[in-house]
Formats: C-alpha cells, sequence, structure tokens
C-alpha cells in the first residue's frame, strides 16, 4: 500500500510540475522533485520540457499583445481624450540657491 502511495505522489508531483513548469525556473522544478525517486533522465526531460513550454508560452504572448497593440492607434486615441477632457496642471516649483547645492571643494596643497 505503501508503494502506491509513493507512485500515487509522484505521479501527483510530476503533473503539477509539468503544468506549472512553464511558470517555474529551473531550480524551482528541481526543488520540488528532489524528494521523489524519479530517474536523472526523466527530471532532465522534465526540465528540458519546462524551458521549451516557457519559451512557446513567451512567443504567444508576445505574438498576442504585438497583434493586439497593432490595432491601437494612438494618435486618435490622443485626439479622443484631448476632445473630451480638459488639462489641469497643478505643479510647485522651488528655488534653491546654488551656494547650498554645490559642495566646496577642499584642496591640499603638496609639499
Amino acid at each position: 500500500m505503501k508503494d502506491k502511495d509513493t507512485l500515487n505522489e509522484l505521479i501527483r508531483k510530476t503533473i503539477s510540475v509539468g503544468i506549472g513548469a512553464a511558470f517555474m525556473t529551473e531550480e524551482a522544478v528541481k526543488k520540488v522533485l528532489q524528494d521523489a525517486p524519479i530517474p536523472k533522465e526523466m527530471l532532465q526531460g522534465l526540465i528540458q520540457q519546462a524551458k521549451t513550454t516557457k519559451l512557446k508560452l513567451n512567443e504567444i504572448v508576445r505574438e498576442e499583445i504585438k497583434n493586439q497593440l497593432s490595432r491601437v492607434n494612438p494618435s486618435s486615441i490622443v485626439e479622443e481624450v484631448l476632445k473630451n477632457n480638459e488639462i489641469e496642471v497643478k505643479a510647485t516649483f522651488t528655488l534653491v540657491p546654488k551656494n547650498k547645492t554645490k559642495k566646496k571643494k577642499v584642496s591640499k596643497k603638496k609639499r
């Protein structure tokens, strides 16, 4: 019964790491699976799969953002905002005397 529980736990960890590996670092994957009795080759395969999945996910997200941004016309957005809104600026300016901002240079004469 204990071997079956160990196997079930191993399968559960492997699946959860497989799914979450796209969002984990290589070290995090190793840490999660360090106590599991997994052959080194399988661990390396999971790590490689995690790297590949992460790269593919990044590419898909990048392309989707690029496609969405290509449909946006910043000029029309700015024009619409300016047409429908007033600009109000509140500012504070402080004048600081120059002699307080510069440190005096002290030079030592060599003898």
